[in-house]
């Protein structure tokens, strides 16, 4: 049986980042990644690789302690995303070096408020600017005109070129001697030597150190005494388009618009190597194989169509869809961290839409962790044991679930902005449906009365129950119930 130093299970953004910075840091270490070649289903190969942090906040970033903690860590790693590029000769990777983010002047409250959000906060930061009209017209192409619309640039909102960053970072691991296993983990078994991983072919490997960065397939890995946080498939569609209109040659800036309803669910456009374009993203929760959405698909083309690219140049375009699963937790807060029972045994997943962003600080969680340092603070809530976190107060919750859902049907063509009783009703509908789902989940799931669960979970945890942190189908049983 082989025996080694540190084994990654999972070679996505934080697995690759943290390995790179380990064996940087510990030459002789022996260190491997596993996982799939093809990397199925990854969200960071389906990312589009925007190092957003002014850009993500919304209406409730006051009102939702979690929004406020993962925009710190996002600024923390940003710096060091530009030290890591730096330091591997990998500034070539990045394509844009700012952010120009729009919202529609006719469009939904709750497009407006997230934008204005952003920009409050960006200039609390002085990382905002006004856009110049002849940059505007760059941009619109579509039916949408710069009069229509209010643009801000975000500096230092930079993006990357993730197919390139992986190929290239594959290369720097191989020479610094990180042996890559194309092959799936099906199970870890921990004792007082270390750790044991069984892959798929039946191989089996001794680790000293095993760190567990697997997206959603994380808690499949573990022993059934090993608790973590519940997590689903925070399913998205995007494309890689191989061509834009002809103002867009030389773009060196992402096209973004806020949260316009839904998931966290907006439009942006980030330039790539040899001339392509990423577009993304919808967003969808599911506790079963991440599939494309018919609809997630149209409704991206249209927007790139109406608002930016034009009829004529969409139509001639040719484009690659990608299926990414970001790893989303019932409470919104990503895991990260090792097991009290079992030191040996880290676990860094359920970053959902942030992994890429943050994941240079992760890599810096797993280095102290390795070297036996005390754990910052940065990932206090992140414990993969720890009890859920309520989300904000029920009044937020009832808010951002109605105008975000109300907002989202706008967008798809099933409710007219113009006509406001049909709108006015709508919402009181949703903001009654709010209370009672969360009543509903509530008793369902045994959480305490006063719990407030995310609202982006209510269609999951309507749907199925929950226990030991592993996610089962519907079922009229009750779940084993979580201490809250």
């Amino acid at each position: 049986m082989s025996k080694i130093d540190l084994a990654f299970i999972g070679n996505g953004i934080i697995a690759t980042v943290a390995a790179l910075k380990i064996k940087e840091k510990h030459p002789d270490l022996d260190v491997v990644i596993i996982g799939s070649a093809h990397r199925p289903f990854s969200a960071s190969v389906a990312a589009g690789a925007m190092q957003a942090v002014f850009c993500e906040v919304e209406e409730t970033f006051r009102k939702v302690p979690r929004e406020r903690e993962i925009f710190n860590i996002g600024l923390e790693a940003r710096t060091l995303w530009r030290a890591l590029l730096e330091k591997f000769g990998l500034k070539d990777i990045i394509t844009a070096e700012s952010t120009i983010m729009y919202r529609r002047k006719q469009g939904t409250l709750f497009e407006e408020v997230n934008f204005e959000a952003a920009c409050e906060v960006a200039n609390e930061y002085k990382c905002i600017d006004d856009v110049s009209s002849h940059d505007l017209e760059k941009i619109f192409c579509g039916n949408l005109k710069p009069a229509d619309v209010i643009a801000k640039k975000f500096a230092g909102e930079f993006a990357i070129d993730t197919e390139q960053f992986f190929l290239q970072a594959q290369k720097l691991l191989e020479k610094m001697g990180v042996a890559l296993i194309d092959d799936m983990a099906e199970t870890i078994v921990p004792s007082s030597q270390g750790v044991d991983v069984i892959l798929q072919n039946n191989k089996r490997l001794h680790a000293s150190r095993v760190v567990i960065a697997a997206g959603t397939e994380s808690p499949k890995l573990l022993p059934p005494d090993f608790a973590m946080v519940p997590m689903y498939h925070g399913v998205g569609t995007s494309m890689v388009l191989n061509s834009a209109p002809p103002t867009y040659s030389g773009l060196d800036v992402v096209i973004r618009t806020p949260n316009r309803g839904g998931a966290q669910c907006g439009m942006h456009i980030v330039p790539r190597s040899s001339g392509k374009f990423y577009l993304g993203a919808s967003n969808f929760f599911s506790y079963e194989t991440p599939a494309h959405r018919i609809e997630s698909i149209r409704y991206l083309i249209d927007i790139c169509d109406q608002e930016l690219f034009g009829k004529q140049v969409v139509y001639n375009t040719k484009a690659e869809l990608l299926l990414g699963s970001r790893p989303k937790t019932v409470d919104g807060y990503p895991i990260v961290g090792a097991y009290k029972a079992c030191p040996a045994v880290f676990v860094a997943t359920g970053t959902y839409r942030i992994g890429l962003t943050i994941a240079p600080v992760i890599a810096a969680e797993i280095c102290r962790w390795h070297e036996g340092q005390q754990a910052s603070d940065a990932f206090k809530n992140c414990s993969p044991e720890r009890r859920l976190h309520s989300y904000a107060s029920m009044e937020v919750a009832i808010r951002y679930y109605s105008e975000s859902r109300l907002s989202n049907l706008v967008e798809h063509g099933i409710l007219d902005l113009r006509d406001q009783k049909a709108m006015a009703d709508k919402k009181i509908e949703l903001e009654s449906t709010a209370r009672n789902f969360n009543a509903e989940i509530v008793k369902r799931h045994g959480f305490s009365h006063d719990f407030v669960v995310d609202p982006d979970m209510y269609s999951i945890l309507m749907q199925i129950e929950v226990s030991g942190g592993r996610t089962c189908k519907p079922t009229q049983e009750q779940n084993r119930r979580r201490a809250i």
